[in-house]
């Protein structure tokens, strides 16, 4: 079941109560306050997959809603190893959902994603989120991001389009909430 046994505890970091589900694929931990602290691979015994030469390429991550029966409602910073960023070449964040902030450094380096696509709940997108994905070329943004931290695309050197969808509240997103080189690719394009 994808349901979260919220009387099962998988474990408690710094005073923070985590629960884990998997789909087969990935073992994903969240806290109480919805936001995902974890996403790695498992192997066909359920354990944790760190060797790179286990893992294989993900066409599409996607961030879901909820996991189990919990919002996701953010994405810790180091949520994602390297091991798996590497691996990433589409990311989605559902529309629908509670997820309202991607934290800092999220997704930096990951280096194979190509394009991203930021669903309607987002309104923050952290500092250096997405710095280094040197094979980034699209990014369409839903339509309630009002902030972009510093340098969150920054080193992006092939990205070439980013698509913002029409604000509920154009005035909720002023250009002062873009952040320092926020799209300083250092390309040509």
């Amino acid at each position: 079941s994808d349901e979260i046994d919220k009387s099962t505890i998988t474990a408690t970091l710094n005073g923070e109560n985590i629960y884990e589900v998997s789909d087969g694929t990935y073992l994903q931990a969240i806290n109480d306050q919805g936001i995902l602290k974890s996403c790695n691979f498992i192997d066909e015994n359920g354990n944790g997959v760190t060797d790179s030469s286990e893992i294989k390429e993900i066409e599409e991550l996607v961030i879901p809603g909820q996991i189990g029966n919990i919002q996701v409602t953010g994405i810790a910073e180091g949520c994602f190893t390297d091991v798996f960023l590497d691996e990433i070449q589409k990311l989605t964040i559902k529309d629908g959902g509670a997820l309202k902030e991607i934290g800092n450094n999220v997704f930096a380096g990951a280096v194979d994603m190509k394009s991203v696509y930021i669903g309607d709940s987002v309104e923050k997108i952290g500092s250096e989120t997405f710095k280094d994905c040197t094979s980034l070329t699209s990014v369409e943004m839903g339509k309630k991001v009002n902030q972009i931290g510093d340098r969150a695309f920054k080193g992006c050197v092939n990205l070439t389009e980013v698509k913002f969808n029409e604000p509920d509240n154009p005035s909720a997103f002023p250009l002062a909430n873009i952040g320092t080189d926020a799209f300083s690719t250092n390309g040509d394009n």
